[in-house]
């Protein structure tokens, strides 16, 4: 099923999803700087974020030259970089503190949503799948694009 062309694509899904993760730190501590009124400390965070991408996504083109690998390292280092500076300036700035009942009520709270994401996700993404054992791998691709895109505008 899987040849040896296509492998690459999956350590680049699997870049995706460390940035996106690298990504909530960031975006978390940008929407307590906007709650708390902090518009300075907000362009300056996001600053930093443009500085670190475009700079580290530059050095990853030039090192990965006609490939898609270097803007994606780019892309996971700047959000590791980004995610570090918001930890470290949340941290001092805001308390932080663990309270396990809390946490528990979370999660009781959220399985529900947990579920219907996943089965919305099932649901979403089953075509592809189907589709999948019947076209090219690039043909599916086409058609998820042109699907996402054509649902994008629909907001």
């Amino acid at each position: 099923m899987i040849d040896d062309n296509s492998i690459n694509f999956y350590w680049l899904g699997l870049g995706s999803v460390v940035a996106g993760i690298f990504s909530c730190y960031f975006r978390v501590y940008g929407h307590v700087l906007i709650l708390h009124e902090r518009p300075w400390a907000y362009f300056g965070i996001n600053l930093v974020n443009f500085v670190l991408t475009v700079a580290i996504s530059l050095v990853g083109i030039m090192i990965f030259k006609d490939s898609v690998t270097g803007p994606m390292i780019g892309r996971v280092f700047s959000f590791l970089g980004v995610a570090l500076v918001s930890a470290i300036f949340f941290i001092r700035e805001f308390r932080f503190s663990f309270s396990r009942d809390l946490m528990q009520k979370i999660i009781v709270a959220a399985s529900p949503i947990f579920g219907y994401i996943m089965l919305v996700n099932l649901a979403g993404n089953a075509d592809l799948y189907i589709l999948n054992h019947y076209v090219k791998k690039s043909e599916v691709g086409i058609f998820d694009y042109g699907v996402s895109y054509s649902l994008s505008s629909l907001r």
